[in-house]
């Protein structure tokens, strides 16, 4: 009887923790109509051309976000070059004494030390972060903006294209107390990571409208106004991320989306697996603790991931959006190629597979998406280390900016051959994986706020068909 109730029990911790659409993991979430026969599923493919997502700039806030000058305003490189090396150096020794805290051959005087190096590291990163948002505040923020029609006729022609995109959009429309870049400063912050910015809106309009080619438009008293392409990229971007911050639009806009937003900052160093289950390791307030990874930071479902990919890019020609990071951090990025390798096919299932399971296969996946760089690295030999902003379109040329990330999962798949589950190998995986269901233009209600404001893009803008 004993031995009867200890299988019941693995049978069903295994059953439990294996992958399969639950908690909002179904890959229908994003498309009812998906295919997913395995056999049936293309193992490569790349969207055409007409629908390539754009790259772009992800607009941080901590350079003022889409009022950020980036055409040639800043002609010399600033005083904070140096902290931007000091940082990243920082943060590569911090997650390297991460993976230490795992090593089980460490004593306990070097554990301690351990310990107490990154809580020095931590703290010399907050001295780095604040002195840097102090050179940001200067440098992007304190500097006289035009407030008045005077100052923008008093400007020449170049002195206007260097103007961000938030100011060339407030001058447009003949708003010269400059409603849209005041709203967008207040939201931007010197203080804050350079990693937070509109990446939501750019993954998104980036598949909805097609790339924008520059542009000359008069405004009501005859000042023309040049929008280079990223001028029109960030106002397009600020729009849909926009969109999401409103109530009213936020409902109107509808998403598919798979999987749960992780919130939890799990560097690949201190993460580990132990008897099947994930784990990672971290020091709070000089104590080494160690913690069970939280499903939403386990999901999305490989499987589910497998049949979005698959039928997004492979039979619909269509891109989607996938936050890239695994941890608390949003890196939204829109696919547009993948290619995928079967390394294993077997009918000999795993123990923790996914209830009716038949067969497992292991599958090699290489997923392309498109880049929106944004931090500034200054004094950067690489130009593909520069910010992502250019007057012209770039789909199809030298300047098209995209990276690759690669994954390693099983398959779980059933008896009629379709997929049910599956298992991720590694570390790498997708967070959550999304797409906006409505399409085009909200209007002007005033309800709208600042969305509303924006409405004039569609004289900008063209919507993919």
């Amino acid at each position: 009887m004993k031995v009867l109730l200890l299988i019941s029990m693995i049978s069903l911790f295994f059953t439990s923790s294996a992958y399969c659409w639950q908690r909002g993991n179904s890959p229908f979430l994003m498309d009812k109509n998906y295919e997913t026969q395995f056999d049936l599923l293309p193992l490569a493919a790349e969207l055409t051309l007409d629908y390539y997502p754009w790259a772009s700039s992800y607009w941080p806030r901590v350079y003022g976000n889409i009022a950020y000058r980036w055409n040639g305003f800043y002609v010399e490189s600033p005083v904070f070059e140096e902290l931007h090396y000091k940082y990243w150096d920082l943060e590569e020794e911090r997650d390297t004494l991460q993976g230490r805290l795992n090593a089980p051959e460490a004593s306990r005087s070097e554990l301690y030390q351990t310990v107490r190096d990154i809580e020095r590291i931590k703290n010399e990163l907050k001295k780095v972060h604040r002195t840097k948002a102090t050179h940001y505040k200067k440098y992007f923020f304190d500097f006289k903006r035009p407030s008045s029609k005077k100052d923008i006729l008093a400007m020449s022609i170049k002195q206007r294209e260097s103007l961000s995109p938030a100011e060339k959009y407030d001058i447009y429309v003949g708003n010269y107390s400059f409603k849209l870049t005041q709203y967008v400063l207040k939201e931007s912050s010197h203080l804050a990571q350079t990693w937070e910015g509109i990446c939501d809106g750019w993954s998104s309009a980036a598949i909805e409208f097609k790339e924008p080619k520059p542009i000359t438009l008069k405004n009501r008293d005859g000042i023309d106004v040049s929008f280079g392409s990223s001028d029109l990229k960030a106002l397009a971007s600020y729009y849909h991320s926009a969109m999401t911050n409103n109530t009213l639009t936020r409902r109107k806009m509808g998403y598919g989306r798979v999987g749960k937003k992780c919130d939890v900052d799990i560097p690949w160093e201190s993460w580990f697996v132990k008897n099947g289950v994930e784990y990672y390791t971290t020091t709070k307030r000089g104590v080494v603790k160690t913690y069970k990874v939280p499903k939403k930071c386990a999901d999305v479902n490989p499987g589910a991931f497998h049949i979005v990919l698959t039928n997004q890019i492979g039979i619909k020609n269509r891109s989607f959006v996938v936050d890239v990071v695994s941890d608390q951090e949003v890196w939204n990025q829109p696919v547009f190629e993948y290619y995928s390798e079967v390394l294993e096919d077997t009918t000999q299932v795993r123990r923790g597979a996914t209830r009716k399971t038949a067969r497992q296969v292991r599958v090699y996946t290489e997923m392309y998406y498109t880049n929106d760089g944004g931090v500034i690295y200054w004094g950067a030999d690489n130009p593909k280390d520069a910010f992502n902003a250019w007057w012209y379109p770039t789909i199809d040329t030298y300047d098209y900016r995209f990276k690759k990330t690669t994954y390693e999962y099983y398959l779980d798949i059933n008896r009629h051959g379709q997929i049910i589950g599956g298992t991720w190998l590694h570390y790498d995986r997708p967070d959550f994986l999304w797409t906006r269901k409505s399409r085009g233009f909200m209007g002007k209600k005033s309800s709208y706020g600042i969305v509303g404001y924006l409405d004039n893009l569609r004289n900008m803008l063209e919507v993919r068909d």
